[in-house]
């Protein structure tokens, strides 16, 4: 049953009950009718009410407007958590197992190489500060300055360059004992990969999804093949 103006569009509540009454339309003034098929004009009054009438069908009950859809409880505020509704905004299961693989692999291969850079740039500064150390002892036996000032420098400078030898260290020792988590959580990823490409190639998933699962699932077993046959030649 239409429910609708047909002039403006505005929405009312109607049912089998109404039909017969005659109304005009809070928002447009024009004058309606309730049939079995809905809201219709009236067109024994004419779309347009005349002054005279105003009165009139200002007295008429009007049919109470349609109250507006209510939001589920879970997304107004203070609601529950919709999980079901996140799984299928992110495109279900395999692609949060398949996403959170490629995660941990992309952030666990790059740890290892963020902290190599880490030690290598506390080692550049170790060298940076016995360069600039030598420039200025140079600087001043050419200003003549004196043998007290001179020996004060040499004695700060290798004070500095114990804290930066031993800070150079720390970061080299991190970075090998970080190594090891680091390696397990890759394997996680490579897991979490392999199960999101498998549910990726499951009948039901769109062509594209079993595509790159199908692919992935190729590289992985190829790296792993790979891994194994140069573990074989370091041992033999």
């Amino acid at each position: 049953m239409n429910n609708e103006c047909p002039t403006c569009g505005a929405v009312y509540g109607v049912a089998e009950k109404d039909i017969g009454r005659r109304l005009k339309c809070k928002k447009c003034g024009t004058r309606l009718t309730i049939t079995e098929a809905g809201i219709e004009i009236d067109d024994a009054a004419g779309s347009a009410p005349a002054p005279a009438m105003a009165a009139a069908a200002a007295a008429e009950p009007f049919a109470e407007a349609a109250p507006p859809p209510r939001r589920p409880k879970a997304a107004r505020s203070g609601g529950g958590f919709d999980a079901a509704g996140l799984l299928d905004k992110v495109g279900g299961v395999s692609t949060l197992v398949f996403g959170l693989g490629a995660f941990l692999i992309i952030v666990f291969t790059f740890m290892p190489l963020i902290g190599s850079a880490k030690a290598a740039r506390k080692v550049a500064n170790a060298k940076e500060a016995e360069i600039d150390h030598t420039a200025k002892i140079k600087r001043m036996v050419k200003d003549k300055s004196k043998e007290e000032e001179i020996t004060k420098a040499n004695k700060e400078h290798e004070e500095e360059m114990v804290d930066l030898n031993r800070s150079a260290e720390y970061a080299s020792l991190g970075n090998a004992q970080s190594a090891y988590s680091d390696r397990y959580f890759l394997m996680f990823g490579f897991v979490f990969l392999m199960v999101g490409s498998l549910l990726f190639m499951l009948p039901e998933q769109p062509p594209i999804k079993r595509t790159v699962g199908a692919i992935v699932i190729t590289a992985q077993m190829v790296l792993v093949f790979m891994f194994v046959l140069g573990r074989s030649a370091m041992i033999s």
